[in-house]
């Protein structure tokens, strides 16, 4: 014989008006920026005290879907990834090994991405590409922090050039956090030779996107990253997945 689930959740009124909301908001019946129907023609519509109603608004503007100011209607909440930063940004500060499992992640994301903007970029896009790239020779050796800022740029403008949504804010929102953590590792690498290296590949990368190179264009960033995995790891040493990564970069002469 079957059992009824004693412990399946029970869907409340509260959670039915909550699901009609967020459906009218990712099927973008209810753009962002827009008012939402006020609690009392809510209530009317679903047959429910105001309360629910409340209940129901209150958990979407925790889950950050819509605004609510104090004496006027709640709005759907433009998109952002803050959301995003605010997951990434906690989970970096509590596990040791987040900061290679974000790089890890931004590998297979942006070696997509690479391939992606290949594919799709517009010459608004390119242009984009090849200002950040000048702007990093112009500080190479000069201004290690504008150069860095430059990076982070050019991988954004090359996130935004797949033309995925979803890609460019994982990107976005990953750098976000990892900024200080990058910056501490390619300046633990300062030699000339270092910094013009770090400059050619990424003028080489967007080269290989301006050509619609995909396959070239991939293969590289994975190179980019790989490279970066090694020298972040360089930073914990006692790290296990260090250890292991020491012995590789010995096998592939990653220096």
């Amino acid at each position: 014989m079957d059992f009824p689930n004693l412990h399946a959740q029970r869907v409340t009124l509260a959670d039915q008006i909550e699901a009609h909301i967020r459906d009218l908001i990712v099927s973008e019946r209810l753009g962002s920026g827009e008012f939402l129907p006020s609690s009392m023609d809510l209530a009317a519509e679903f047959g429910v005290s105001r309360s629910i109603v409340r209940e129901a608004m209150k958990s979407l503007q925790a889950k950050g879907l819509i605004e609510i100011a104090n004496g006027k209607r709640a709005r759907v909440r433009p998109m952002t990834n803050s959301v995003l930063i605010d997951f990434f940004d906690r989970f970096a500060r509590t596990e040791r090994e987040a900061v290679i499992d974000l790089l890890e992640l931004r590998r297979g994301i942006e070696v997509q991405g690479a391939i992606l903007a290949a594919r799709r970029r517009s010459p608004e896009d390119l242009a984009s590409m090849w200002a950040s790239v000048r702007s990093m020779g112009d500080n190479l050796g000069a201004d290690p922090d504008a150069f860095l800022e430059m990076d982070v740029q050019l991988h954004l403008a090359i996130a935004r050039a797949s033309k995925n949504q979803m890609m460019f804010h994982l990107v976005a929102s990953i750098r976000e956090v990892m900024r200080d953590t990058m910056r501490e590792g390619l300046l633990r690498h300062p030699s000339e030779e270092d910094w013009k290296k770090n400059y050619a590949d990424h003028r080489k990368l967007v080269t290989l996107i301006d050509e619609q190179d995909e396959p070239g264009a991939g293969a590289l960033m994975a190179l980019h990253f790989d490279l970066a995995i090694h020298r972040i790891m360089t930073l914990d040493p006692v790290s296990p997945r260090a250890a292991r990564s020491g012995s590789l970069a010995e096998d592939n002469k990653i220096s």
